[in-house]
């Protein structure tokens, strides 16, 4: 579904717009599903959590294999782009709930949320792009 917005041939600003948006419908699409990660993934039974915190991991590791593959932050190593692309998808678990509460017929508050979704994002990436990574230590 989300790698669908990542492809090659959008622009950067495109790509993170339309991944917010792939993703708000595919949370409204899937309402049940988001509801019980919203509440298992913290205050379910330790079972849940580490299923869902695997899934979570999965899933944010193909986020930075699929920026590699983009050539996005070439310089960066691995471990750091697995800890950007696991703020981004923490950033959006954390706003389904947020998607899910918002009434229907609300069009410019949904319009503001996604926006504000949008700079989230944006803001992330752009430390991302300025980050240093610091000299190995023995």
């Amino acid at each position: 579904m989300l790698r669908e917005a990542r492809q090659v041939d959008i622009a950067p600003n495109d790509m993170v717009r339309r991944s917010v948006q792939v993703y708000h419908a595919y949370v409204l699409q899937n309402r049940l599903l988001f509801l019980f990660i919203s509440s298992e993934r913290a205050g379910g039974s330790r079972i849940l959590r580490l299923a869902i915190r695997h899934e979570v991991s999965h899933f944010t590791h193909e986020m930075a294999q699929d920026f590699r593959r983009l050539g996005v932050y070439q310089d960066m190593s691995s471990a750091t782009l697995n800890v950007v692309c696991g703020l981004i998808v923490t950033a959006m678990l954390a706003a389904a709930p947020e998607i899910l509460d918002l009434p229907p017929g609300q069009a410019l508050l949904e319009q503001e949320m996604i926006e504000n979704f949008v700079q989230q994002l944006q803001i992330v990436l752009l430390g991302a792009a300025q980050w240093k990574e610091k000299p190995r230590t023995r």
